[in-house]
């Protein structure tokens, strides 16, 4: 049994929070170590200093304020190449409020980057409020529609959020069209399906993948676990690959692959599948009710409600159980692909809640490689430069001041990447003062609203 969920949302957007645009200010951020790029390891005491958006200088700071700091750890901030914002991870789909509720939740927990994926137009509307100020939420990357061989269970899908392609000659044809536009991603939805009346071979994806490289694009195709399908993509060219992979590709996996893929596993999806309705899935919401406030205020309960439902049958549900094995084993038996490996949430999927489902993919990985310095690259480096079309997610002097300071070192736990003190996204500043909706910018913002009134 394969997950092959397909979230469809049309929503209209109403009554904007209308808020004035804001300036970068300059700031220096005190007495942090910092991450140091490639070496992952802490620096010694500095000040940061931030301005345009932009990290100006690191500052080395005198030795005798040193016995007097608080340790404060800075790294950067993450990024999220899988997300559906227009389901709400409870099987529904996402009306605007919840949108907002969802962006706040991604920042709060530490993201400043999302590829939005199967979304539809309406996102470039949100996107466009948030990167004028008027909400607060993430930098969002729009994703083209994905592009999926018609089939009886894919060819009612919706226009607006997925380009069905009904032969080879439409399935080129809109490739040409997304290598023409701006994202960097195009995005194939593939699994091998005996009902449609041809599928993606390794020919046809070869065809796509040199068609891409043309014009620096690069292909990634969610396999959806499908050995059939990610060994065709492999074999294709293909090096960047969603969903899992299971211990039955590992014959045809050659070192070749481990070195160059770029994978986002999307184990915390699957995990979350198997898991319904049984004490494991409780275990994980105890947990993230116990880190994240954000999550404790805003979702717990809707979560707690659905915890004793499933929808698998018991065979799907020892099938289930026995695939993700295989996922968990084949990472086991794989683990240099954590060198390269994406961060993607899979949020908007069942029980993956916008922000906190991010780090709880991480947990997953990091409970097999036991590796923080892994952890941190792949949610920042690894996932960040991905998405963009230079390098990103270091601390550098001119790289973009997205930040994260946290409070307690994650090299001494894990759970020390909920320690997140202050945010800082392209320059702005927020403090995730019980990760709630109170921070310097909507203080200024309120403020400014405040006195337009009383100038009126």
């Amino acid at each position: 049994m394969k997950f092959f969920t397909l979230f469809i949302f049309s929503a209209f957007l109403s009554s904007f929070l209308q808020i004035g645009s804001l300036k970068s200010e300059e700031i220096i951020i005190k007495n942090v170590k910092y991450l140091k790029p490639g070496m992952y390891e802490w620096s010694e005491v500095v000040d940061i200093a931030i301005g345009s958006g932009k990290i100006k200088s690191i500052l080395p700071i005198q030795k005798k304020r040193h016995n007097d700091l608080k340790e404060k750890y800075l790294i950067p901030s993450f990024c999220d190449s899988y997300v559906t914002l227009g389901a709400d991870s409870l099987g529904f789909q996402n009306n605007y409020s919840g949108i907002k509720k969802a962006l706040q939740s991604f920042l709060l927990h530490g993201f400043t980057k999302i590829q939005s994926i199967g979304d539809g137009y309406w996102v470039k509307a949100i996107k466009d409020e948030i990167d004028k100020g008027k909400i607060l939420g993430p930098e969002i990357i729009i994703s083209e529609r994905p592009i999926i061989i018609k089939s009886p269970e894919t060819e009612n899908l919706p226009n607006q959020l997925y380009y069905v392609a009904k032969d080879k000659e439409s399935l080129e044809e809109e490739v040409k069209n997304q290598i023409k536009k701006k994202s960097r991603l195009i995005n194939i939805f593939h699994r091998f399906d005996k009902n449609t009346t041809y599928n993606y071979d390794a020919k046809i994806l070869n065809q796509i993948v040199k068609l891409a490289n043309t014009e620096n694009k690069e292909i990634l195709v969610s396999a959806f676990a499908d050995r059939q399908s990610i060994i065709e993509s492999l074999s294709s060219g293909v090096r960047a690959i969603a969903h899992p992979i299971g211990t039955d590709v590992q014959e045809d996996f050659t070192p070749l692959y481990s070195n160059e893929l770029k994978w986002i596993p999307l184990f915390n999806v699957y995990k979350f599948q198997k898991n319904q309705g049984k004490k494991e899935l409780l275990q994980d919401f105890q947990y993230m009710k116990e880190k994240s406030p954000f999550f404790k205020a805003n979702y717990s309960e809707l979560m707690e409600k659905s915890l004793k439902q499933t929808n698998l049958t018991p065979e799907d549900q020892i099938l289930a159980n026995k695939e993700y094995t295989s996922y968990i084993s084949f990472f086991e038996k794989n683990q240099a692909l954590s060198n390269k490996m994406i961060l993607g949430s899979g949020s908007g999927n069942f029980f993956s809640f916008p922000g906190i489902s991010g780090l709880m993919e991480l947990k997953v990985i990091f409970d097999v490689t036991l590796d923080m310095k892994s952890i941190l690259k792949i949610a920042t480096e690894n996932s960040c430069s991905f998405l963009s079309s230079e390098k990103e997610g270091t601390i550098q002097e001119g790289n973009k001041a997205n930040l994260l300071v946290l409070k307690k070192s994650p090299f001494s736990g894990f759970d020390n990447l909920f320690s997140i003190q202050e945010i800082y996204k392209n320059g702005k500043k927020f403090l995730p003062e019980n990760q709630k909706e109170t921070t310097t910018e909507i203080k200024n913002i309120k403020k400014r609203k405040k006195d337009g009134k009383k100038k009126k």
